[in-house]
């Protein structure tokens, strides 16, 4: 084993033993979780003054407002897709880890790799269908109609960047456990 720093097959070796590329790859995903957080925040931002403002008009008697909670109904829904590979990155998730902390650290790392690669296929599995339903909808120019009225594939934007992300996430971390110790993210079982 090459000490690191060293190229190998891989080329440069990080100090924590992943290949340059990869931790380039990784960094490229972290700054595209970090913007999709940022507009999961933009959201959250939204929806607050949304809500004193409906709060405040409704109490005042100032203005009609139906249309938000349908607002705020969409705004959640983004919020969650946009965040969520944020919250992975970040250790956020729940982690179910008895068993991981019951078996040798050998058997703790071979499970954290089990663990995942069913995040990553569960993931590419929900990225599949998250893309049918966005394409069936466009192709259909299906409509929501609500107090709001929109193309209903506006809906289903978020859903493919988040699984693609977070796929990614879990490969990474599935090439190179490293990374995801390096992180503050856990495996668990």
């Amino acid at each position: 084993m090459l000490p690191p720093g060293d190229a190998g097959e891989g080329g440069p070796v990080h100090a924590t033993g992943a290949p340059n590329s990869l931790r380039m790859f990784h960094r490229v995903i972290e700054k595209l979780v970090v913007g999709m957080a940022v507009m999961s925040g933009a959201g959250f931002v939204c929806l607050t003054l949304l809500v004193c403002t409906d709060v405040l008009n409704r109490n005042l008697h100032l203005l009609s407002m139906p249309w938000t909670v349908n607002a705020a109904e969409f705004l959640l829904y983004g919020m969650t897709f946009l965040g969520a590979p944020w919250v992975l990155l970040r250790g956020g998730h729940i982690v179910i880890d008895l068993l991981t902390q019951a078996v040798p650290p050998r058997w703790a790392r071979a499970l954290g790799r089990v663990s995942n690669g069913l995040g990553l296929f569960v993931n590419l599995v929900m990225l599949v269908y998250a893309v049918r339903a966005l394409h069936s909808s466009f192709v259909e120019g299906t409509m929501v109609y609500r107090a709001l009225v929109f193309p209903e594939w506006y809906v289903f934007v978020p859903a493919p960047f988040a699984f693609g992300c977070l796929a990614l996430i879990f490969l990474s971390w599935l090439i190179s456990p490293e990374l995801q110790a390096a992180g503050e993210g856990q495996a668990g079982v």
